[in-house]
């Protein structure tokens, strides 16, 4: 199986890890960047991790020796490699092992490090420039309503008419979405308007297209119906 982790690569926190991995006989099999691969084994081994000089790294052998080489990780700065070895020996189950080379430890983990925070920098960098892109996009395309993503709903009540409203018809259009809700056969209609505009808005805008003796009510998207509708 594979598994993710940011972890500094030889620290206390990844060894952690990957013996907390080892006791469910979960051992490592490679190292790839933050990915890591597990294999299920048989028994519970101790996993063991240290700074390696090449020169001693390319000579390792797994042969008749009590720890087995599970992965190796290359660093730049310093020129070593982290070795990951593994054994299953119960004498070793419980050993204490000091690391050794404070100095190379600290010079990987310092430069491991600055590889993970510009990677993080890249990364938020990365995602800006999406977004921006992504806002851009949004912009151009000229059947996107930015705002009416959402808007609040107002409630239109107009009584009587003797048809539907033309809410096609530029100006009435022009206040936001429309949506007809129901009617009585008195001629009484309920709109759902989706718009920015205020009810002295909205009223004004539709005087032109109903009659001088036609009622209109509006309320915010709070309000409840008038008392008597579609009844």
């Amino acid at each position: 199986m594979w598994r993710h982790r940011f972890l500094i690569k030889g620290s206390e926190q990844e060894l952690a890890w990957l013996n907390a991995q080892a006791q469910r006989r979960y051992l490592l099999m490679a190292i790839h960047g933050n990915w890591y691969q597990f294999k299920k084994v048989p028994t519970i081994y101790r996993v063991f991790s240290e700074y390696v000089p090449q020169t001693i790294a390319a000579d390792m052998s797994n042969s008749n020796s009590t720890f087995q080489v599970l992965a190796q990780v290359q660093v730049q700065q310093p020129d070593v490699q982290i070795v990951y070895t593994g054994s299953d020996q119960p004498a070793l189950q419980q050993t204490t092992m000091a690391p050794t080379d404070p100095k190379v430890r600290l010079e990987v983990a310092l430069q491991l490090r600055d590889q993970a925070m510009n990677t993080i920098n890249l990364s938020l960098y990365a995602g800006v420039v999406v977004w921006g892109l992504f806002l851009i996009l949004i912009l151009h395309q000229g059947d996107t309503d930015l705002i009416g993503v959402w808007m609040p709903t107002m409630h239109v009540f107009v009584s009587a008419l003797t048809a539907d409203l033309d809410t096609e018809e530029p100006a009435l259009k022009s206040l936001g979405r429309w949506t007809l809700v129901g009617h009585s056969k008195k001629g009484q209609y309920w709109y759902d308007l989706q718009t920015l505009a205020n009810a002295a808005e909205i009223k004004q805008t539709l005087r032109p297209f109903v009659a001088t003796d036609t009622n209109v009510n509006v309320l915010s998207w709070l309000g409840l119906a008038p008392l008597g509708w579609f009844v």
